[in-house]
């Protein structure tokens, strides 16, 4: 054996490689090799426990019994001894992430079977006593007593958790998720946490972001006073009252925070605070959903407080109006934001995947906008906003990304023909509108190819529309033409457009974008109307053969096309077979199929490293196409 192979450094990153190639079973034989191989194979192996099923699998295999091993269940055969634990103990002590999910089976019979082991286990201290990153749903708190000591221990510094999308979170719901989550402020002594995630997702697209349940103030500041080494606190569903919210500002060592807090609240924070200096000294980037922009007004105007911010987001509901011009001259007059900002994101949407409209309030002109540009390092500006009519090209040279929600796109044309001397630092291009305007991308693409500062740098053009169950208008047809103009951007990278209407492009037509656009990574063509039972897309499953040769790093690929007929003969009889190995990303969108098999032994050809295929298709309205999709990842994957 080569003296390399006994540094443990090469080894774990040989091992690692393995690991995310998702071969462990190399990994339990390279384990079983030789004793120099056999800790770090073992430690990426046990790295990351999704289950506690292969904790299961370390006992004696006469204590358990699969009763059925397709449903799961299990029970114990036996009493168990102390010598039973020795496997799961070494097991677990190089565990080091925990992605918690219980309910692989419903069976009360496993779930029993779970508690009695862990509750029979006598050890000093959490069953994982060296795991520093937990991912859970909030409901495994519930009914388990075993969760302190399972996951508890002195070395945890980030926890994530996921709270239900059901409609339980409202009310009397919410508490007793909060009631869940106070186990870990409960754990003496206390651990050194740093990082507080807090997901949810709305129950229903009706949901409104100040409908979130709000846990008591003495709740809050019960997590935050237990864990003042706090680094990162990303809890957008969590809203804060002025207690707590002061406690968060004076935290010594918290670089992020996203919350939610109630404008009173805000107003009550920015009046008491007055004349107090440093607080969130060290935030670097802060996300605060708060519904009235008024109070963010009066935050930004504390004296000495944000010295080290980098990132702001503001979130408000569509429902309150927004004027931003106090909101951009507060900015102004804050020296340490002027100095250090480099993102500003003003948003009526709940995340960066909500494409709620924006409301209509008052025009956007350049005296709305002139506060920015003392911001001499911004260069990322995100905002939802009523009209463009009115920016001049100052400040403008220095932005690197650019998102912008604006309900009609002329205003967007107008505003890369009349300045064209701006943009000159623009890389990333977001454009987002309602499907309620028209949208004509022909004159915007045109408008970009005449502008000369976005031929050499840009290189990520997103353009956007909202998606429900409103389809957009059929206005022009989306072929070769409409995007022709877009040769003139050499570095483009990433495309991304939501057609409004149905796509006309074949796949001659589909061969030439690819020619026109040689260096796409990433290529999505999302059309928001649907095709009628019958009506199949121009595009065929063969015709991406051309457009990806044309474009041989292309990573990411979305489209709908006849899947129907692939052209397995055609390729076999020609001899020819290419591959196309940088491509791991595959969504079919809305393609019809009629033969998995066939569809599966292409895609497994010419895709080396696909491991699925995803698709929109919903089994509501054709299960058929769903089904046959499923089949083909079932055979990618086998």
């Amino acid at each position: 054996m080569h003296r390399c192979l006994e540094i443990p450094e090469i080894l774990r990153l040989i091992f690692e490689y393995l690991s995310k190639e998702c071969r462990k079973a190399s990994l339990l034989i390279l384990a079983r090799t030789c004793k120099l191989f056999k800790d770090p194979a073992l430690g990426v192996l046990w790295h990351t426990l999704e289950s506690l099923e292969p904790l299961i699998y370390s006992l004696p295999h006469d204590a358990f019994l699969w009763k059925q091993r397709s449903s799961g269940r299990a029970r114990l055969t036996r009493r168990l001894q102390f010598s039973d634990y020795g496997r799961i103990k070494e097991n677990a002590s190089r565990v080091r992430v925990m992605k918690m999910d219980l309910h692989f089976s419903k069976d009360q019979n496993q779930r029993l079977s779970f508690t009695k082991l862990f509750s029979g286990l006598e050890v000093l201290g959490p069953i994982l006593p060296r795991v520093h990153d937990v991912s859970i749903d909030v409901n495994e708190f519930r009914d388990y007593a075993i969760y302190p000591r399972l996951i508890i221990g002195p070395h945890l510094r980030r926890i994530q958790i996921h709270l239900s999308e059901s409609e339980d979170f409202q009310g009397d719901g919410a508490f007793s998720s909060w009631e869940n989550i106070k186990v870990l402020t409960s754990v003496r002594p206390a651990m050194a946490l740093e990082e507080f995630t807090l997901i949810w997702r709305p129950p229903s697209s009706d949901y409104k972001h100040d409908q979130a349940f709000t846990f008591t103030s003495m709740d809050v500041s019960e997590l935050i006073t237990s864990f003042p080494s706090m680094v990162t606190i990303n809890a957008l569903a969590l809203q804060v009252q002025n207690p707590s919210f002061s406690l968060l500002a004076s935290l010594q060592r918290l670089t992020t925070l996203a919350i939610s807090v109630s404008s009173d609240d805000l107003l009550q924070f920015s009046k008491t605070s007055v004349g107090k200096y440093s607080l969130f000294q060290l935030v670097e980037t802060l996300d605060l959903y708060v519904p009235d922009m008024n109070a963010a007004v009066h935050l930004l105007n504390l004296p000495g407080s944000f010295e080290s911010l980098t990132s702001l987001t503001l979130r408000n509901s569509n429902r309150f109006p927004r004027d931003m011009l106090p909101l951009f001259q507060a900015m102004q007059k804050n020296s340490a934001l002027c100095e250090h900002l480099k993102k500003l994101e003003v948003l009526a949407r709940n995340d960066h995947n909500d494409r709620t409209p924006a409301p209509i309030i008052s025009p956007a002109n350049f005296s709305t906008f002139k506060p920015l540009w003392s911001l001499c390092n911004l260069r990322v500006l995100a905002l939802d906003i009523t009209g463009l009519a009115g920016i001049n090209d100052a400040g403008l040279e220095r932005i690197e990304t650019l998102d912008l929600y604006v309900p009609d796109m002329n205003a967007v044309v107008h505003l890369f023909l009349n300045l064209p001397g701006s943009f000159e630092s623009l890389t990333s291009l977001t454009l987002r509108n309602s499907d309620r305007f028209q949208r004509d991308m022909l004159p915007l693409f045109q408008a970009m190819q005449k502008n000369s500062a976005l031929f050499e740098r840009l290189k990520k053009l997103e353009v956007l529309a909202s998606i429900d169950d409103n389809p957009a208008p059929i206005i022009s047809p989306t072929n070769f033409s409409t995007f022709e103009p877009l040769s003139s951007l050499c570095n483009l990278r990433v495309l991304i457009l939501d057609i409004t209407g149905l796509a006309e492009i074949n796949d001659a037509g589909l061969e030439r974008v690819g020619v026109t656009l040689p260096r796409l990574e990433t290529f999505v063509l999302a059309e928001t109307t649907k095709r009628g039972f019958g009506v199949m897309p121009p595009m065929t499953l063969g015709g991406i053969v051309p457009f990806l040769t044309s474009c041989p790093q292309l990573q990411r690929l979305s489209l709908s096309v006849n899947a129907s007929s692939p052209p397995l003969g055609d390729f076999s009889f020609t001899g020819e077979l290419p591959r196309f190995p940088n491509l791991v990303v595959l969504n079919m969108r809305r393609s019809p199929i009629t033969s998995p098999p066939r569809v599966a032994q292409f895609l497994a050809l010419i895709f080396p490293n696909l491991a699925r295929v995803s698709n929109d298709w919903d089994h509501r309205f054709n299960a058929t196409f769903l089904n046959c999709w499923t089949q083909v990842n079932a055979m990618l994957g086998a």
